[in-house]
């Protein structure tokens, strides 16, 4: 036990510190068109006993777990679709871009919030993506048709374009997702609100959710 002791007591901490904090992971990533997308881990197997293909209840909770992200974070907005999450950030890119703490923080906010709003432990795994101008758009689109054609496929077991046909009264909005964004109030300027739209009305006749 002295031994121990003395070994504890004998260390410089600031040598040390100087020394490890080198040898951590120190990525930094910046620019104007970053995206933080946070995927659910085994939702389909922890959310087993939910409706299928889209139950609105975890439609609705991920939805807010996306609103606490946009606060916590910074984000502008949020494109929510199926069991992920895409932070869409601005010039201001918390924790100094320091990409282990953005993929970190952003997945225990979104596992433990939404593991509250559902009752039961759920977990999101978090990565990076560096959009170059003009592609955020396109971005959302493929992510948008990706959950469309695992979404269609639950009810059809055709190819995308067949399903389409075969459904004639659309939900959109569990189909291909929502853009959540914050914008500044009409009847208040100086106050920014939170608004949902559907994927596909973003799609359609947007240019950019940089605006």
């Amino acid at each position: 036990m002295l031994t121990s002791l003395d070994k504890l007591l004998s260390i410089d901490l600031e040598q040390a510190k100087r020394r490890f904090q080198s040898k951590e992971a120190s990525y930094k990533v910046s620019g104007e068109r970053l995206v933080i997308r946070l995927d659910g881990v085994s939702f389909s197997v922890n959310l087993s006993d939910f409706k299928k293909p889209r139950d609105e209840r975890v439609r609705e909770a991920m939805e807010d777990t996306a609103i606490e992200l946009m606060k916590r974070l910074g984000a502008i907005a949020a494109y929510v679709v199926s069991d992920e999450i895409n932070l869409f950030l601005g010039s201001y890119v918390p924790f100094n871009g320091r990409e282990f703490k953005l993929v970190s923080v952003s997945s225990g906010i979104a596992s433990s919030y939404l593991s509250i709003k559902l009752g039961r432990p759920l977990y999101f795994d978090s990565r990076i993506v560096l959009l170059n101008t003009g592609e955020d758009i396109e971005y959302v689109t493929w992510r948008a048709r990706l959950a469309a054609g695992n979404y269609l496929s639950n009810f059809t077991n055709r190819p995308f374009r067949e399903a389409i046909e075969l459904i004639d009264d659309m939900n959109y909005i569990d189909c291909c997702g929502s853009v959540i964004k914050r914008e500044w109030s009409d009847s208040k300027p100086s106050e920014k609100i939170v608004r949902k739209y559907s994927a596909i009305d973003v799609i359609s006749g947007w240019n950019t959710i940089y605006r």
